[in-house]
């Protein structure tokens, strides 16, 4: 396990990512992600979200169905996901600290996703897509949302690239933390994993758009 990564993250969930204003963010595009999710989980079944940190959307999804699983290497915000799950009262949720590089499941899933995890592993992309591929049921589903090349919060990044204005960017103050995608980028990760694929944005369309959001939806099987 990436001890750097654990720490990067930790500081994550300590500071602006569990900000009320970003709280409330999330809260909005993970009601749209359960949306998306919950027609392809039978109603007994389970679902796997990796990089799940504070399990927002784990958590929205978990009194529709059998078990929610989320997956995530820092402590700090699995604390938090367990600290939710009790004042929420949903049983049928579990958190497990782990590795993304290294899921310890295999063909376990209805459905495997994350809610912007993979444009943090840049060139090693293709390898944590496989790795939901992995945990998935034969004929199960995997949805992978990532942040939107050609949007308001792609500028916003770029902005505070600079040492000078980064603390305006609420999520972490490493200077690569993150890359964007377009249409295309996500239909050449779906090529490369050789499995049918569809590319959107977040419905409802515009509002994903808005919120530059867009998502690769992979069946395997």
């Amino acid at each position: 396990m990436n001890t750097k990564t654990e720490q990067i993250w930790d500081t994550v969930w300590q500071t602006g990512a569990s900000g009320s204003f970003i709280t409330r963010l999330r809260l909005t595009y993970n009601r749209m992600l359960s949306r998306l999710i919950l027609p392809h989980v039978p109603k007994t079944g389970r679902t796997l979200e990796l990089g799940c940190g504070t399990a927002q959307l784990s958590l929205i999804i978990a009194p529709f169905i059998g078990e929610a699983v989320g997956l995530d290497i820092s402590s700090e915000g699995l604390a938090i996901a367990e600290r939710e799950k009790k004042k929420l009262r949903v049983p049928n949720a579990m958190f497990i600290k782990g590795d993304v590089e290294n899921v310890p499941f295999t063909n376990e899933f209805d459905v495997v996703w994350s809610a912007g995890l993979i444009e943090h592993f840049f060139d090693r992309d293709i390898d944590i897509v496989k790795q939901h591929m992995k945990a998935t049921k034969k004929d199960g589903v995997v949805v992978m949302s990532v942040p939107y090349k050609y949007s308001l919060h792609s500028l916003h990044y770029a902005l505070t690239r600079p040492k000078l204005t980064r603390k305006f960017w609420p999520w972490s103050q490493e200077r690569n933390f993150q890359k964007f995608y377009s249409k295309q980028d996500l239909r050449k990760l779906g090529r490369a994993v050789g499995l049918p694929f569809k590319v959107y944005f977040l419905r409802p369309t515009l509002l994903g758009l808005l919120l530059g959001i867009i998502v690769i939806q992979i069946k395997n099987g």
